[in-house]
């Protein structure tokens, strides 16, 4: 220390110098003095200290720089330069992390500055040095507990909104079971008391259903043996709930003693399990709507047509297989006819602004060219990717239906055309002979009473007998058209003879004929109407009997038979025959084959038996005698041929009473 010039003391100034230096060594703080006229630094033994510096080691501030961090360098040298311009403050600040000289050892050190200036120009920058990494430390321990405590209150948070307990499982290596720690809802999912859980699982272990118990002992065993996570589910006979079903799965940490450690959670999924019970069914259900062939279903992209699935009865309906749909063949718009396209076109977009289409009555095109009828509703499922499905059905039965009615409704109105016109012609005659007999009459009764001839009740009798036999006509016609077209069902045959003889058995019995039945037909089955069928056969039964009046043989022979398609029924008289005069007319309307007749029940029958799509004629055999034969078909044949859009035998109930142009019935002649 050096001494005042007057009495040899340390004067004050250097006694301050003295102390201010012993303090800021004792302060662990290190003093850097620049001069930036040399260039040169000057440094305390402390910031050699710091830096690992040598003494001899030339120290500027390009040379600290340099054993700054990288991050920090840029940072360093851009503070220390604003302090030295003229314009700023001169105070200088860094906080940086540096790598010893001598060690390489890290430090954080904190330097404070101040440059100095005359006349704008820098003189001197002096400043100081502190090892500050014990501090850093603390500060980044205390952020990091900081920072844990956040992340385990935010950890608390979303371990009270899990959806069932939380918690970590410890396995000894004899197999003895705990739960060290457990969430707060414990108690919720398991009803048992936590501390009992935290000593021994043996209470919730004797709980678990049997049937699942060694499915969970085996898969804990595997995912410690293997490191794999534990998911599993299982049953549990819960002491408030009874049986529920609860999902565990945890990360297992193998443990320095041989045990094993589960962190994770487990919930109770019984609501679940049900409604994945209750989806399954339902998917169950619809999968056997979706495959019971009752109608098409297929899905599709509404937008552009692509069908992505198809149940087995759509891919029939438009003749395709599974293999084109896998293929992605399959087009709505292409299965759709030409002629309905455009309706299918509006029907779509439609469905893209309605979400749905009750109902669309269209025409399916088959890969053969051929057509089918087709009902479609349709409905969106989700408008973002246009998928839809529809539900398709055949109509092909429905539109063969209205057909039929249509052809039957014509086939009424021609033979209600032709049956009035028969009639009109017909009833002239009894009306045209009743004036000749009432005029006769009044001739007759204008004569003095003792001069009439006895003539007079005879023509009162022919005047009687035509008044009945234009009412007959008028019956016959009535009862005809009160049938109305045939209300068919599954009849037998048989049945319907038997039924017919009933009828008629009064009248056999009177007339004395001996009766024989020869059913041979194996099979039966018609289509029919029951009451039109028993007039058909109760004709052909009476026209017999009358025909075999005056023979002196007697005989009535019914018989039957069939093939795959139809059933022919015969009705055989001994009678005289058949005239060939008559054969030609037999069934036209008021053809008579014997004197008494009026000509209208066969014409009759011929119009029913066409309208069954059967056929009747006549013959007459070497043997003498007539036989009236009908055939019409087979219900299965019948069903069969009119699904292929054929009608099975040829005729129509039109054809039964044609007119003058057409005077011989097409099948009158025989099969």
């Amino acid at each position: 220390m050096a001494l005042c010039e007057e009495n040899g003391a340390a004067c004050p100034q250097q006694i301050s110098d003295e102390w201010l230096r012993l303090a800021i060594a004792a302060g662990g703080i290190g003093t850097w003095d620049y001069d930036p006229a040399t260039g040169s630094t000057i440094v305390s033994a402390e910031v050699r200290s710091m830096f690992g510096l040598g003494e001899s080691r030339l120290v500027t501030p390009e040379a600290i720089f340099s054993m700054l961090a990288e991050e920090a360098r840029g940072n360093a040298r851009q503070a220390f330069r604003r302090a030295l311009d003229p314009r700023g403050d001169g105070h200088y600040r860094a906080e940086y992390r540096i790598r010893r000289a001598d060690n390489g050892e890290e430090r954080w050190i904190k330097s404070i500055g101040r440059a100095f200036f005359s006349d704008g120009r820098l003189v001197r920058v002096i400043g100081t040095c502190r090892d500050v990494t014990d501090e850093v430390s603390t500060q980044r321990h205390l952020a990091e507990k900081t920072r844990l405590a956040e992340e385990l209150a935010t950890m608390g948070a979303c371990v009270a909104s899990v959806p069932g307990v939380v918690g970590t499982m410890y396995r000894s290596p004899e197999g003895k079971e705990c739960f060290p720690y457990l969430s707060a809802k414990f108690n919720e999912v398991y009803g048992l008391d936590p501390e009992e859980a935290k000593i021994d699982l043996a209470a919730i272990v004797a709980r678990r259903h049997p049937d699942d118990a060694e499915r969970y002992r085996a898969a804990i065993l595997e995912s410690a043996r293997n490191g794999t996570v534990l998911h599993h589910q299982f049953r549990w006979f819960h002491p408030h709930k009874g049986m529920v079903w609860l999902e565990v799965q945890g990360a297992p940490m193998a443990q320095s003693d041989g045990g094993c450690v589960w962190h994770g959670y487990v919930q109770d999924i019984t609501a679940r399990k049900r409604a994945e019970d209750e989806l399954r069914a339902s998917e169950a259900r619809f999968r056997a709507i979706f495959e019971a062939g009752l109608i098409g279903v297929f899905y599709c992209n509404a937008a552009t047509g692509a069908v992505t699935d198809a149940n087995d009865r759509f891919l029939e309906m438009v003749g395709r297989s599974r293999e084109d749909l896998e293929a992605g063949a399959m087009n709505w718009r292409e299965l759709t006819s030409p002629a309905n396209r455009a309706a299918a076109e509006a029907a779509s977009a439609e469905l893209m602004r309605t979400g749905k289409i009750l109902h669309l009555e269209s025409e399916g095109l088959r890969t053969d060219g051929s057509r089918i009828p087709v009902l479609v509703a349709c409905a969106l499922l989700d408008k973002s990717s246009c998928e839809a499905v529809a539900f398709v059905l055949d109509i092909s039965e429905q539109k063969l239906n209205e057909q039929r009615e249509r052809r039957r409704h014509a086939d009424r109105l021609a033979t209600m055309r032709n049956l009035a016109a028969g009639i009109a012609h017909e009833i002239n005659q009894p009306l045209a002979a009743l004036g000749t007999y009432l005029k006769a009459m009044r001739r007759l009764l204008q004569m003095p009473q003792d001069k009439r001839p006895r003539s007079v009740l005879e023509t009162l009798d022919n005047a009687s007998a035509q008044v009945a036999r234009a009412g007959a006509i008028v019956s016959k016609m009535r009862s005809f058209i009160a049938h109305g077209e045939p209300d068919q069902f599954r009849l037998n045959a048989h049945g319907l003879i038997h039924e017919a003889l009933h009828t008629t058995a009064a009248n056999i019995d009177a007339a004395g004929v001996k009766t024989s039945l020869l059913l041979d037909a194996t099979q039966d089955e018609v289509l029919a109407d029951r009451t039109q069928m028993v007039l058909v056969l109760v004709n052909l039964i009476s026209n017999a009997i009358e025909a075999m009046r005056p023979a002196s043989r007697r005989e009535l022979v019914i018989s039957s038979a069939s093939d795959e398609k139809e059933i022919r029924v015969d009705v055989a008289d001994t009678g005289p025959g058949l005239s060939e005069k008559i054969k030609p007319h037999l069934f036209e309307p008021f053809a008579a084959t014997r004197p008494s007749g009026m000509g209208v029940g066969l014409s009759i029958s011929h119009a029913i038996i066409n309208a069954h799509h059967g056929r009747i004629w006549a013959e007459s055999p070497p043997e003498g005698g007539a036989v009236f034969s009908f055939a019409i078909p087979l219900a299965n044949y019948r069903g069969e041929a009119e699904e292929a859009g054929e009608t099975p035998v040829e005729g129509r109930a039109a054809d039964a009473l044609e007119g003058e142009a057409d005077n011989v019935p097409r099948n009158a002649q025989g099969p």
